[in-house]
């Protein structure tokens, strides 16, 4: 959260170390990674690793995460 200077980077909104407002999110979804598996672009194991990387994570609002899932556009 420090990282992110408190702030959500899907909107300019203030995050909150509560536990439950605040998702972490992956930069690259994990649908990305998986269409990366299927066209053979990276093996299973190479994905998963670069999945959870500390530079593909990022805390987010809970809303603006599912916002994002199912591809509402956020303001």
């Amino acid at each position: 959260m420090t990282m992110q200077k408190g702030v959500c980077p899907l909107c300019p909104e203030s995050l909150f170390d509560d536990g439950k407002v605040t998702h972490v999110d992956h930069v690259v979804t994990v649908k990305a990674f998986a269409d990366k598996i299927l066209q053979g672009e990276l093996t299973f194991d190479d994905a998963y690793k670069q999945l959870w990387e500390d530079s593909n994570l990022r805390l987010v609002h809970g809303g603006c995460n599912y916002d994002r899932n199912v591809g509402r556009r956020l303001a």
